[in-house]
């Protein structure tokens, strides 16, 4: 099943595949492509997994056939690294999406290894850009569609995706052909976002599992009761 139903490839996914050229881009065209992004928010309005489906929906953009989604309060970007190493030793191919990056934006999303050229990311914002009406997305949600479609475009079948903050708000919670749920703990960080306690955020962190999805955790105590 698709992430979003019955929708069919929009008008904007057709002129990203269509204009990347990796051979070469300018540098000023990547940091403004990147600048754009970074610029972009939800405006005050409140986390929203629905805005995602509709940008998805928008983009006619689907997962991988195979997702591993990784959330947790730390440890999720090197967890999601170890995975995508391992999906890639046994011969898979794989979109590696983390966030925040350390160094460079192309971190945040890889195929095969590899970090997503600037013809891809120039590409995909001079799409969103030039849409009609225009298209709407915050940098986290923008940059989500970029790795799926990036993923699309490298026809990889597996998607290690690391989320945001939380699940239960989180962006990367529509995603579906969920084939496995990583928790790695739960701690006090962002209270004020999904608290105000450490139970809370065990909850919300627990609408990442699926029925009949396996999951591993490292959480302990009550919130590993509440898991």
């Amino acid at each position: 099943m698709a992430v979003v139903a019955g929708v069919a490839a929009a008008p904007v996914a057709a002129a990203v595949a269509t204009t990347a050229d990796p051979a070469f881009v300018p540098a000023a065209d990547a940091d403004r492509a990147r600048a754009w992004l970074y610029g972009r928010s939800r405006g005050g309005a409140p986390r929203d997994p629905e805005r995602m489906r509709r940008l998805l929906a928008r983009l006619g953009t689907t997962g991988p056939a195979h997702v591993v989604h990784v959330v947790g309060t730390n440890g999720k970007g090197g967890v999601a690294a170890r995975i995508d190493a391992a999906v890639r030793a046994a011969g898979e191919r794989s979109l590696r999406f983390l966030s925040p990056h350390v160094e460079r934006f192309s971190e945040r999303i890889a195929v095969d290894g590899l970090e997503i050229d600037d013809a891809s990311v120039v590409a995909f914002v001079a799409a969103l850009r030039s849409a009609r009406p225009p298209i709407d997305g915050a940098f986290f949600e923008l940059v989500l569609a970029l790795a799926l479609h990036h993923a699309r475009e490298r026809d990889a079948d597996w998607a290690v995706v690391e989320a945001g903050v939380g699940a239960a708000r989180d962006a990367t919670s529509v995603l579906d052909r969920v084939v496995a749920t990583v928790i790695t703990n739960v701690g006090p960080d962002h209270l004020a976002e999904l608290g105000p306690t450490v139970l809370e955020v065990a909850r919300d962190k627990a609408a990442a599992l699926r029925t009949g999805v396996p999951a591993v955790t490292g959480a302990e105590g009550a919130a590993l009761d509440l898991i």
